[in-house]
Formats: structure tokens, sequence, C-alpha cells
């Protein structure tokens, strides 16, 4: 990783955002162009299934497209293969394990209770829920299994590749030269990656996942092992629903939200105490990295 000033990290950081900005706007403003040429309202459009392959691509670019451009200005090698090393078995099984601690009881077991939000925020926090569901209800609007494998590739498999990319190989290593602390560094990282995702009620769980995924690559130096467990997360939520297409109730039950703001709950304190185990199996994953350096070398 390359020693930079936080005064050089934070305007690359900066120039990071403006980038995935730019080309969040360009993007917005292709959309807008398109409603109007077809006549189509732009919420009708956005909720449209034939707009679903082409989120799918937006939503590729705006990561992709600033990782090129900042390479092209800092010269930061966009696939360096030394961070897209081979992994070992003992690695994917400690990936595997981690995600089956987190899915169930870790991140979404823990929120913000209700009784911190105004009114008004809860209800604008529900509405973006709701939008955001929509959209991903695009996808993973099944009748073959062709729309599962459709909905794999847009929904885990492309998120999963480009989000680590841009999070982990360019965010998170600014982050820790910013605060040259680690640790600080990497939850800065995770606070950023679950900001961008904009969903307020999200936030701190898909924080959490951002912190395991960045501590991944952090032990590890591994790009795959992160993008493994960032696409195994996003395709059990693409197979649950699909598990559940059948049943609108329980569908309806699995993408609600509001029930992970509840006040302080039974499974809230058996999210914390995932800490542990999910710790343990880092630091495993930290020594097995260092025994395939050891035996590389």
């Amino acid at each position: 990783m390359t020693i930079l000033t936080s005064k050089q990290s934070f305007l690359r950081l900066i120039t990071l955002g403006w980038l995935f900005l730019a080309t969040l706007v360009l993007g917005s403003f292709y959309f807008v162009l398109l409603s109007i040429f077809k006549n189509i309202p732009l919420k009708e459009l956005t909720t449209s299934k034939d707009f679903k392959y082409l989120g799918g691509v937006f939503t590729f670019m705006c990561f992709l497209v600033p990782c090129f451009v900042y390479e092209l200005r800092y010269g930061h090698r966009l696939i360096n293969k030394e961070i897209f090393k081979k992994e070992s078995r003992s690695q994917v099984l400690i990936i595997i394990i981690l995600l089956t601690i987190l899915t169930p009881f870790g991140a979404e077991s823990i929120n913000i209770p209700i009784s911190w939000y105004s009114d008004q925020l809860l209800q604008y926090s529900l509405s973006l829920e709701a939008s955001y569901n929509a959209q991903i209800l695009l996808f993973l609007d099944f009748k073959s299994l062709w729309d599962l494998l459709w909905a794999l590739i847009f929904v885990a498999i492309l998120p999963g590749f480009v989000e680590e990319l841009f999070f982990r190989n360019y965010v998170q290593p600014l982050c820790i030269n910013l605060v040259k602390n680690a640790w600080v560094g990497i939850i800065l990282g995770a606070f950023i990656f679950s900001l961008v995702h904009f969903s307020i009620i999200g936030l701190f769980p898909r924080m959490v996942l951002g912190i395991i995924l960045g501590a991944i690559f952090y032990y590890t130096q591994n790009l795959w092992l992160s993008i493994l467990m960032h696409v195994l997360n996003n395709a059990s939520i693409v197979s649950t629903v699909y598990y559940y297409k059948d049943d609108a109730i329980k569908m309806k039950a699995f993408l609600d939200t509001s029930n992970t703001i509840q006040p302080f709950t039974t499974m809230w304190w058996v999210g914390l105490l995932c800490i542990l185990p999910i710790f343990y199996l880092l630091k495993k994953l930290k020594k097995t990295a260092q025994l395939n350096s050891n035996i590389l070398n």
C-alpha cells in the first residue's frame, strides 16, 4: 500500500467522491433524456422491467468509471495481480462460516432502535427503503431459472466485484492513510461504503458488513476473498427471494426492514455476541494468509 500524507489521502478521497457523483449525475441525466425521448414519466421508467438491465449497467459504471479515471490521474494499477491471489480451501471455508454467522444473527440484528428516530426521519427512512426494495424487486421478478441467473449476475456478481474494487482497493487504503490507523480507516471506509447505498435504516447493518469485508482484505491483501464474501452475501438474498417467489407474504416479510429498528431485542444481543466468533475467524484468516505467504516465499 502506498504511504501518503493525510492531506494527500484526503484530496484523493475527495477526487474519488467527485468522480462517483459525476458519474451518478451523468447517468441520471441520461435517464431523464430517455424519459423525455420515450415520453414516459421518469418514475414510471425507473420502475419498468426494461430499466432493470440499464440500471444494473449504470450501477456497474458508477463504481468502475471512477476507478479508471483515478488510475489515469494517479497511476494506480486498476488490476494489480498482487491483490488477486489464489485463495486456499481453508480461507474459502472461513469466508463461508463468517457469512453463515453474519447473515441470520449478525449485521441485520444490530440496528439503531426505533426510539432514536424522529417521526419525520422514520417516515423518510421507510420511504427510502420502499424505493430501494422496488428497484431490487425489478431484478428479482422471477419467471424462470434464466431470470435467477441474470439476477445473480446483476445483483450479486457484478456489484460484488466492482464495489470491492472501488471500496477495498481504493477507498479503504486512502482512509487508512488519512487517519494513520488501520481499524479506524477500515471503519471509516465501511461508513462510506454504507452511505453510498443511500439507506438510512440499512446504514448500520451494511456498515458492519463493510467492516468485515474491509478486515478480510486488510488481513489477507487478497481482493478475491472480500469479493467472494460480498457475492455470496448478495447471492443469499437473491436465492431467498427466489425461494419465496410464490409466497407474497413471506417475500414481503423478508424484505421488510422495519422490524430491524425495533427496541433492543434478544436478536440484538445475539448479534453483539457474534462479534467474538467473527473476530476469531478474522484472526484465523490472517494466519492462513501469513502461512500462504510464507509458503510462496
